[in-house]
């Protein structure tokens, strides 16, 4: 009888232990938007959180925009995570998380590209002899930059990747959301207008 009550008692015992609900694992059960607000309010800790579930996706997407090259992409990753430290994006799905990682490696990838395209630009204009056809390139360079300062930033960073990057009307698409026929007609327009107020400001027919 005895032997009976203690063997039910541990059967009970077990069957309780088996109802106890877990304890949430903290982060994992958090909502995204609720981690995100916490590292904009300086959270060390959910920053690590963010750091060991996203580390991956930021690299992967870094690696994309720089099209392979890892030391490029390193360098990228740490700009995009700088960017998102100063600017953290209250985002609620993880899906709009990745899609922030891609915009923002690509963005990280023209800005970088610029400003490399800029120093040589420099170098180049303090290498050349000037002389007069020279001097005709360089007002025209001068009068193309100031034209692209007017030009809409969507159509603008469109024909940066296009001839800046040598990116396709497809990879140019894919990362706005566009179909490559609306990206080719959207540059199309754009170097039109730039054609065309070329030739009233340089009298070219």
């Amino acid at each position: 009888m005895l032997r009976r009550r203690r063997g039910s008692s541990r059967s009970a015992s077990r069957r309780s232990d088996e109802r106890q609900p877990s304890e949430p694992s903290g982060v994992a059960s958090e909502p995204l938007s609720a981690l995100l607000e916490r590292i904009a309010s300086g959270d060390p800790g959910a920053f690590s959180a963010w750091y060991d579930e996203w580390f991956d996706q930021a690299l992967a997407s870094a690696r994309r925009a720089a099209r392979g090259d890892e030391h490029a992409a390193a360098d990228l990753a740490q700009e995009v995570l700088m960017r998102f430290v100063r600017k953290t994006p209250i985002l609620e799905t993880p899906a709009a998380m990745g899609a922030w990682l891609k915009r923002a490696s690509l963005t990280v990838a023209i800005d970088r590209a610029r400003a490399e395209a800029r120093r040589r630009a420099r170098e180049a204009r303090r290498s050349t002899v000037p002389h007069t056809a020279a001097g005709a390139d360089a007002e025209r360079l001068d009068w193309l930059r100031a034209e692209l300062e007017g030009v809409d930033g969507a159509s603008e960073s469109m024909l940066f990747e296009r001839f800046g990057l040598g990116r396709t009307l497809a990879e140019i698409g894919r990362a706005l959301g566009l179909s490559p026929s609306a990206v080719d007609g959207r540059i199309g327009r754009t170097i039109r207008a730039l054609r065309k107020r070329a030739e009233e400001a340089f009298n070219e027919r």
